[in-house]
């Protein structure tokens, strides 16, 4: 018994440490393959589960058991059912979740994706365990995997994510990019990697439209900024017009932003191009005295 604390104990200790240990950054161009890869094999539907006389009664009881707890974890943590029955649970946990934020001063957005999230994916990881097997390997998930975050990733890490999931899907699709950003993003927050209200401080779609400006110009490198500015707008206005600085401006004011806005990105990406032109110049071999020898 006395062992069986203690390896229990350092269990719990090992899995809390490493996540810290290898989480590591990883290049948008290795995503994107990854992403492509899931997307050229989607993820095969469930198999029904077999006969009690087949599978055994053990093996049956442990898969219903750990579909419940998953389906009861789900059931936790997901908001998007808009159902008559999904709108009476949403009603259920809102009224909850108000009587435990006046009980425990907790601002009613923290509350709710704290605890419910909290217990909805600590009932999915323990109906998976029970289960057994993977889940399956959706875009989604393969791409959440990926960035190897967790609860303790601080704003940098979540901002890097977010740059590296933006870059990997506008190479691998760029009409349903926004769509997949924002899948990932709404599982970092149902995961507990990030809150909403964290979400919306980091400025997640100014960090989509940055990416969206450095592809628009690595397609064209001969943009002008007035070209640069319409081409971004062509396929990001909606994004745009969702960035911070323009939802705080005045009506009369937001063309502006959005166009100044622009305007730096370009600018910016512009004296990066410049500065790696000189480093490379700076780094290049100088030429021999044989090949600068005028010819005899």
């Amino acid at each position: 018994m006395k062992f069986s604390k203690s390896f229990l104990l350092g269990s719990a200790v090992a899995l809390t440490v490493l996540p810290l240990t290898l989480s590591a950054d990883i290049d948008p161009k290795e995503l994107e393959e990854k992403i492509r890869t899931a997307r050229a094999c989607p993820a095969s539907q469930e198999i029904a589960l077999e006969s009690a006389a087949e599978q055994g009664w053990f093996s049956s009881f442990r898969s219903y058991v750990g579909k419940g707890l998953r389906k009861a974890g789900n059931s936790l943590r997901t908001e998007e059912d808009q159902s008559a029955a999904g709108q009476v649970k949403e009603a259920i946990k809102d009224g909850v979740l108000s009587f435990v934020s006046a009980k425990t001063g907790i601002p009613f957005q923290n509350a709710k994706e704290v605890i419910f999230n909290s217990l909805g994916n600590g009932l999915r990881t323990v109906g998976q365990v029970i289960k057994g097997g993977t889940p399956k390997q959706t875009v989604k998930r393969v791409t959440l995997d990926s960035l190897e975050l967790n609860k303790w990733s601080d704003d940098n890490q979540i901002k890097r994510a977010l740059a590296t999931v933006a870059k990997a899907n506008l190479k691998v699709n760029k009409a349903t990019a926004v769509e997949d950003y924002r899948l990932v993003i709404e599982g970092m927050v149902k995961r507990g990697y990030a809150t909403s209200a964290q979400m919306k401080a980091i400025d997640v779609n100014a960090i989509y439209l940055d990416a969206l400006a450095e592809e628009t110009l690595a397609e064209n490198n001969a943009l002008t900024s007035t070209a640069f500015i319409e081409a971004v707008k062509i396929n990001g206005f909606e994004v745009l017009e969702q960035i911070n600085p323009v939802k705080n401006a005045p009506v009369a004011n937001k063309v502006d932003v959005m166009n100044a806005f622009l305007k730096g990105a370009y600018e910016k990406l512009k004296a990066q191009e410049t500065a790696n032109i000189r480093r490379n110049k700076a780094i290049a071999p100088a030429p021999t005295a044989r090949a600068i020898a005028p010819a005899a």
